[in-house]
């Protein structure tokens, strides 16, 4: 029953995935550097973009994996099927 506490809100889920794509920190993947600005989301789904301070590309720690583009919020894709 942990797991369900863990990740119930949108910020539980994106700290979690940031952990995991970045472990020592945000890496651009237009240009590798590794200072970004962060801008907080007020869409419905609510994910941080992130904007390199060296290049200005935009990503989010969802683009480029299953979650990209979902229509699905974050605690759901995290909800273990019972």
């Amino acid at each position: 029953m942990e797991w369900p506490r863990q990740f119930r809100t949108v910020e539980d889920c994106q700290a979690f995935l940031v952990q995991q794509r970045w472990p020592e920190g945000i890496v651009c993947p237009a240009c590798e550097h590794r200072e970004a600005w962060i801008i907080h989301r007020q869409d419905r789904h609510g994910i941080d973009l992130y904007d390199c301070q060296a290049c200005r590309r935009q990503t989010r720690v969802t683009a480029g994996t299953v979650f990209h583009r979902s229509k699905v919020s974050l605690p759901l894709w995290f909800c273990p099927s019972i």
